[in-house]
């Protein structure tokens, strides 16, 4: 790339932060002072243990204690309880203190994703990042997402060399284990067992821990908790299969049947694509099946449409792509059925992604992990 395409791109990138800060200065304010999901990670590591983890009310009475306000979203602590257990440290700190070492953390993570990214285009990614609404909305909402990213970044650049890290790295990506539900099929199509193997130890670590720190017959009290009504509020505005099939009969029918389609997609492809192609397809579908997603959880297929972008030669798959990391479709809300514009994109990319496919001989041939 010449110094005047160089200089274009930053300066293009330049814009974008002041475009989304006059796009969504109205939240500014809460932002500023953490009245966002924040409360859910500083109350919940006050809660785990006790008798009070899964009683929503609760959260409430602690957050009015410590930061005199109740959010009307009702935040709770949606991870598994060994995250929660890890935030004590932090959740001892006063509220205020807390929220500005957990932002300027999170930017950390963000500053490390961007370093550990492992495929070529850096340039392109720093671009669309700066005009990256759902990374906005991660920090603006003062969400984990930079967490998750960084982890995926590690397994995304180790899996090849160093399965151990990349497996580790891949476990801990179960702070928001909904959004990677199709891993499994790519590492099973790419025949990469040791990084599969060290994933599943770290999963059940994980899993073991949570029961050390949390109450009795915590998982059923968890899944329950997570799948109540307060858990999934805003469905209109999430980018996922529930929210295109919101409003139709049956729709839980329509989600499900939606989402076999997507797995059989999203495996074909795994068996043959790159292994990048196939992990970036697996982190498009997680997000259309997952049943709980909002504007920044799509912080996570940010790196997969930047890499889709670069190695596809369809027009319609960069069409697609390209909308899905501009503002544009974060703009409009679907008020009937099967017009939520995210999702419809997202499942429009995948299609045209495994056209393009077919039109490509059949080269591929995943090897074994090293």
């Amino acid at each position: 790339m010449n110094t005047v395409g160089r200089i274009g791109i930053y300066l293009l990138a330049a814009a974008g932060p002041f475009f989304l800060a006059a796009r969504f200065q109205s939240n500014a304010a809460d932002a500023l002072h953490g009245m966002n999901d924040f409360m859910s990670f500083y109350t919940g590591p006050r809660l785990v243990g006790t008798p009070d983890q899964f009683r929503s009310e609760r959260y409430a009475e602690d957050q009015l204690a410590t930061t005199g306000f109740v959010s009307p979203a009702q935040q709770v602590y949606l991870r598994l309880p060994v995250f929660a257990f890890a935030l004590r440290p932090l959740s001892a700190l006063p509220y205020r203190r807390a929220y500005y070492v957990w932002q300027a953390l999170s930017l950390a993570a963000l500053a490390g994703f961007m370093l550990l990214w492992p495929e070529p285009g850096r340039k392109i990614l720093l671009l669309a990042a700066c005009w990256s609404v759902p990374l906005v909305a991660s920090i603006a909402n003062g969400q984990d997402v930079a967490f998750v990213l960084l982890f995926l970044a590690a397994f995304w650049r180790f899996h090849a060399t160093r399965p151990a890290p990349a497996g580790i790295c891949l476990a801990l990506c179960s702070l928001k284990f909904h959004l990677f539900l199709f891993l499994p099929l790519v590492l099973i199509a790419h025949r990469k067992s040791r990084v599969f193997a060290w994933a599943a130890a770290g999963v059940l670590t994980l899993l073991g821990l949570s029961t050390w720190v949390s109450t009795d017959q915590w998982i059923p009290k968890f899944i329950a908790f997570t799948s109540s009504a307060r858990a999934n509020m805003h469905t209109p505005v999430m980018p996922n299969l529930l929210a295109l099939f919101a409003g139709l009969p049956h729709a839980f029918i329509w989600e499900i049947t939606g989402g076999v389609c997507i797995a059989a997609l999203v495996f074909w492809l795994s068996a043959r694509s790159s292994f990048s192609l196939a992990l970036s397809a697996s982190l498009v579908g997680g997000l259309l099946t997952s049943h709980h997603a909002y504007f920044s959880d799509m912080l996570l297929v940010l790196p997969a449409l930047v890499f889709i972008l670069r190695e596809t030669t369809s027009i319609a798959v960069r069409l697609c792509g390209g909308l899905l990391l501009s503002p544009l479709p974060f703009l409009i809300t679907a008020v009937v059925p099967l017009a939520a514009p995210i999702p419809l994109l997202l499942v429009f990319l995948l299609v045209t992604l495994a056209f393009e496919q077919v039109k490509t001989p059949f080269a591929v041939t995943p090897s074994p992990s090293p």
